[in-house]
């Protein structure tokens, strides 16, 4: 029986072998017998991978949109208008005040826009302006330095608690002047009559030790004292009053 023949290879050289490799498409070869193959199920889904890092706050929308923020608090480029009981503005203005603005809610109980600063506020560069021309600080419960007058040009140290005032004039010698406080007092029902426009004082009204104090209201000349002040401290009691007062 003659010996097989053994089958002839078509690469007969290495050199033949590698110049069909480079005609040849791996990745198409490679689909095509994936495509043939039976698709089995999708597995289960994988472990969630770690949070990314929180981006940034945009920047705040235009004026009139609304703006961006954290609620209650709007964020807008101009000032638009005036905060609410609910929400404070910060405005970072180039027109009129060209400035950056912060204004507090006014939820407060006489309505007045609030602001508060609870920690330690450092200026290392700059400086404190009160431009109001009434303008107050105050130091605890009692000690207030206030500029009053029409203008401002009055620099007044103010005891709140005994309704006191002292005058700062001369500030360059350090001369003190204590500004007259005058004093009246009466029965419930009685006109406090001031002989003057009242520049500011108080109306102690009650008996027993039980009283309401009334702030005179700036420019009053004469006021009966009553209930009708500010509420009955004691009912069913005649009470009595006491004023004092500065003139303007």
């Amino acid at each position: 029986m003659a010996a097989k023949k053994p089958a002839v290879s078509p690469f007969a050289r290495t050199a033949d072998l590698l110049n069909y490799i480079k005609t040849v498409d791996i990745d198409a070869h490679i689909k095509r017998v994936a495509d043939t193959l039976p698709k089995g199920q999708a597995g289960p889904a994988g472990p969630a991978g770690p949070a990314g890092p929180i981006g940034l706050t945009g920047p705040a929308g235009p004026a009139g949109s609304g703006g961006g923020g954290t609620p209650g608090v709007k964020f807008i480029q101009n000032w638009e208008g005036d905060a609410t009981k609910t929400e404070s503005l910060i405005a970072n203005d180039t027109g009129s005040y060209k400035a950056l603005m912060i204004t507090g809610n006014r939820s407060n109980v006489n309505g007045r826009r609030n602001v508060q600063v609870w920690d330690d506020l450092h200026l290392p560069d700059g400086k404190l302006y009160l431009q109001n021309k009434n303008a107050e600080i105050c130091l605890g419960p009692r000690w207030c330095i206030i500029s009053e007058g029409p203008n401002g040009e009055q620099l007044v140290f103010r005891d709140k608690l005994s309704s006191q005032f002292v005058n700062i004039n001369n500030i360059g010698t350090g001369a003190l002047t204590k500004t007259p406080v005058k004093e009246l007092s009466g029965n419930e029902g009685e006109f406090a009559d001031f002989g003057c426009a009242v520049e500011s004082g108080n109306i102690i009204y009650g008996a027993q030790g039980k009283t309401v104090n009334y702030d005179i209201p700036k420019g009053s000349r004469k006021i009966r004292v009553d209930n009708s002040l500010k509420g009955d401290p004691i009912g069913g009691v005649f009470k009595q009053w006491n004023a004092k007062y500065k003139c303007e």
